[in-house]
């Protein structure tokens, strides 16, 4: 166990977390993309310090990938990736509002493999209560069952794809069959994989029901194109007031399109 009470085991560099604070305010965890494989919180890109300047509370987080987080393991339970980014909503149950966040308002964001972890959450029973709204851009769409998890990792040579598992117990249905209980926002890119991102982030939206809906239409449009501006530019501001009152700036039945240069 860590200084704070949570497993530790081999995590290493997985299990840690940053924090941008401000002022008191609503609190982002941002989780990385990066096809459950690569990735992490230290990327510069992901500098939490504009959405601070917003009034946020901005946390992001590490979390164990490929086979340590996401391979299917005989003797380890399934998603252990996933249940750290769970150590870490509860860690902020517990810890931010010594840095000026709300523990009652806490909003979970993603995009790619992000956005597939922020879907999952949302059907985990593990994370039932740590967080009251939902980010999920360009939401990678692919869930393996127990067996296709084994034997996708049996055929690969060098590159596995990594995905979560549905095995009924830390992930107990597809992500992308509600239903869900709390806010969401949602967006894809205009010119990125329609079968991998934009069919599953639309599907995701549908049976949610309410979500309020983006599409990133500046150019370039491909995929991980709007992350600058999740960071720096005006979805940041979408963001932070969807954080705050659960109001992104647009009306839930109309669709967002992103097409001027961010101001």
């Amino acid at each position: 166990m860590d200084c704070d009470g949570e497993p530790t085991g081999a995590f290493g560099d997985a299990h840690t977390l940053n924090v941008w604070s401000a002022m008191d305010g609503p609190v982002i965890l941002w989780i990385h993309g990066g096809a459950n494989t690569v990735g992490s919180s230290a990327q510069p890109e992901y500098a939490g310090d504009f959405l601070a300047s917003l009034g946020v509370v901005f946390v992001s987080c590490n979390y164990r990938l490929a086979a340590d987080g996401y391979g299917a393991l005989e003797g380890f339970q399934h998603n252990r990736g996933l249940r750290d980014v769970v150590s870490a909503l509860r860690w902020i149950q517990r810890n931010i509002a010594r840095y000026g966040g709300d523990p009652g308002n806490v909003t979970v964001a993603g995009q790619s493999s992000g956005a597939q972890t922020v879907a999952s959450l949302m059907v985990m029973p593990e994370a039932r209560g740590l967080f009251h709204r939902a980010i999920a851009h360009s939401l990678a769409g692919r869930f393996f069952t127990p067996d296709e998890a084994v034997e996708v990792q049996r055929a690969a040579e060098l590159d596995v794809l990594y995905q979560p598992i549905v095995d009924g117990d830390t992930l107990p249905r597809s992500p992308l069959e509600g239903p869900y209980d709390v806010d969401l926002l949602v967006c894809h890119t205009a010119d990125e994989d329609p079968e991998l991102f934009q069919r599953p982030t639309t599907r995701f939206a549908d049976e949610h029901g309410r979500a309020f809906r983006s599409i990133y239409a500046r150019t370039p449009a491909h995929h991980g194109a709007d992350v600058p501006d999740m960071f720096r530019g005006d979805i940041a501001r979408a963001w932070a007031s969807f954080a705050r009152d659960g109001d992104p700036g647009w009306p839930r039945e109309e669709l967002k399109r992103w097409v001027n240069s961010p101001s």
